[in-house]
């Protein structure tokens, strides 16, 4: 059985969505190794059974139109011995709203690339790091989109980016195919690596996209060591 039985998943928007899997506890009272193998009531195209890991993957790309999962998922195993003992097949629940559509908006307009960029001779490049942006958002949904709250899951320190709201910061209603400048940045200091995550939580679920500063240069650091290889002694002969 799974310590489990319950794999929420939540509101999902399909657009530019991963994966996402759900990692059942499962127990064998009679600790033998069993072959798990799993089916739903209904054939759901994007969620699936994985019995190697146990566990259940949803993928909302391949949704195509929103819908409300609320199934059962039937597992019975197959012990490997030679007398197996019947087992009573188990059940767990799933749940999750699919949402067709998303948030759709320039992920490396958070990004900062400090870093100069070379020319192909090795020199300085002349591309100057553009430190003023605006972040603009469009709704992709088919229904109205509702943005409630923007923050930052880690706070950077204000001498290093200048974040500007524009707008109500409490409440945004985007209507379908609407788009809206949500903020400004202003990076400051260059110097300095900062890392943390915008989250936008709207009426469908909550969004996020990096924010990061960083030089983009891979750095490696060598310890010197002596490499001592034992001499044989010569036999005598």
């Amino acid at each position: 059985y799974a310590r489990n039985p319950l794999a929420d998943f939540g509101r999902v928007a399909t657009h530019n969505a991963e994966a996402m899997e759900f990692k059942l506890d499962m127990h064998d009272q009679n600790d033998q190794s069993r072959e798990l193998f799993g089916s739903y009531l209904r054939n759901i195209p994007g969620l699936f059974f994985d019995p190697n890991c146990t566990s259940i993957v949803l993928d909302p790309k391949l949704f195509e139109s929103s819908e409300t999962i609320n199934d059962l998922l039937v597992i019975s195993s197959k012990s490997s011995s030679s007398s197996p003992e019947p087992v009573q097949p188990f059940t767990v629940l799933v749940r999750a709203e699919i949402f067709k559509g998303g948030l759709s908006f320039d992920g490396n307009v958070t990004k900062f690339l400090t870093s100069s960029v070379s020319n192909s001779d090795g020199s300085e490049g002349a591309t100057p790091l553009e430190r003023k942006r605006s972040l603009m958002v469009r709704n992709n949904f088919a229904m109205p989109l509702i943005l409630y709250n923007v923050s930052l899951s880690e706070p950077i320190n204000e001498s290093l980016l200048e974040v500007t709201m524009m707008g109500d910061p409490l409440q945004i209603l985007l209507q379908p195919g609407d788009s809206v400048e949500l903020l400004k940045l202003n990076l400051l200091n260059d110097e300095v690596m900062f890392k943390s995550s915008l989250r936008i939580d709207t009426n469908v679920t909550t969004f996020e996209m990096p924010v990061v500063s960083c030089s983009g240069q891979l750095h490696i650091s060598a310890q010197p060591f002596v490499l001592r290889i034992p001499q044989k002694r010569h036999e005598r002969e």
